[in-house]
């Protein structure tokens, strides 16, 4: 039987899911260059997912599921399910260690998985209610966002040992780390701001304002640009790291919940949860060149930077949907 806690905490993030199935998926107007090459089925409402880029294996966090699914990224099919305890609402994985970090919401776990093996190494006691996970792979430090009591963890990834826990604002939700610069960034959503953390001294030194509800955040390291998906406005709010202001806008689709980049390309892709599809932005110019129509209800998305492909998890679907964006490279 779930806690009351459970409870909250699915309801809070079930909200997205019922809002679509009341209103259905509103798709703006094709503007697709990029299309879906493979759907895969997966557990019951993925609700995250991450790429190793070194080892092209996709993972995907199954809510209700209490699983991961382990997706090979060349074939597009499913090699192992792990079962896991406890709502597991968001995942990552540090491609130096090979080592993928699992947070669940219901029981305050952090799971470390031997992406080796696929086998739970440890399970870490975090704070209450984590919804959000990220790891710098530079210095094997996790940070996991604790919506139960506004605060941000972090977890030495050598010792598995929690070893700071900092206040932030009001039910932080998604974690973003730019591995160049060391600075982590946290969506507040009731806030409607941005957390900035130094991660060598594990301190806020500045509050970002943003959108409407902010969740997805994801940064490109290579232009040091953060990327801040508000839901309640269908923007995106793009922050310079080096001023640590919003220095532009851009409108996006129905209910923006995720965002991944892709370094290489410097393209930005935006999972929109009502919507039923992903927006592509160009960063260099910050306009949507793209819309691919997905799964129902994507709620997570990961970019592989190697092989240019992206993968988003669509949890009305319990699918995961995998687009190539080589096929139209030349399109752009």
């Amino acid at each position: 039987m779930r806690t009351e806690r459970f409870k909250f905490i699915f309801l809070l993030i079930g909200s997205m899911f019922l809002i679509f199935v009341l209103s259905g998926c509103v798709t703006p107007p094709s503007q697709n260059y990029l299309k879906v090459i493979a759907t895969v089925n997966v557990g019951s409402y993925p609700s995250g997912i991450t790429v190793d880029p070194t080892t092209g294996m996709v993972y995907v966090s199954n809510l209700e599921g209490n699983s991961v699914s382990v997706v090979n990224g060349s074939t597009n099919q499913i090699i192992s399910t792990i079962n896991i305890n406890g709502f597991p609402s968001a995942i990552t994985v540090n491609s130096v260690t090979n080592t993928v970090y699992v947070v669940n919401s219901n029981n305050n776990t952090l799971n470390v998985i031997d992406g080796g093996t696929n086998q739970i190494a440890t399970t870490i006691s975090i704070e209450s209610g984590p919804l959000g996970v990220a790891v710098n792979p530079t210095t094997n430090m996790i940070y996991t966002a604790n919506g139960g009591n506004n605060t941000l963890s972090v977890v030495n990834g050598s010792t598995n040992q929690v070893i700071s826990t900092i206040p932030i604002g009001e039910r932080p939700w998604f974690v973003a780390v730019n591995p160049t610069t060391n600075m982590i960034y946290v969506t507040n959503s009731v806030d409607n701001t941005v957390s900035v953390i130094n991660g060598n001294t594990d301190q806020v030194v500045s509050t970002v304002n943003v959108g409407n509800y902010p969740l997805g955040v994801s940064v490109n390291s290579m232009t040091n640009m953060i990327y801040v998906a508000n839901a309640k406005d269908d923007t995106i709010s793009i922050i310079n790291g080096y001023t640590n202001q919003v220095t532009s806008t851009v409108p996006v689709g129905k209910w923006p919940d995720a965002i991944a980049v892709d370094p290489n390309t410097n393209m930005i892709y935006v999972s929109n949860g009502i919507g039923c599809s992903v927006s592509v932005i160009n960063g260099n110019t910050n306009q949507v060149v793209s819309t691919v129509n997905v799964g129902l209800g994507p709620t997570a998305l990961s970019v592989n930077p190697t092989t240019n492909v992206i993968y988003v998890a669509n949890e009305a679907s319990n699918t995961i949907s995998v687009i190539d964006a080589n096929l139209s490279i030349s399109s752009r």
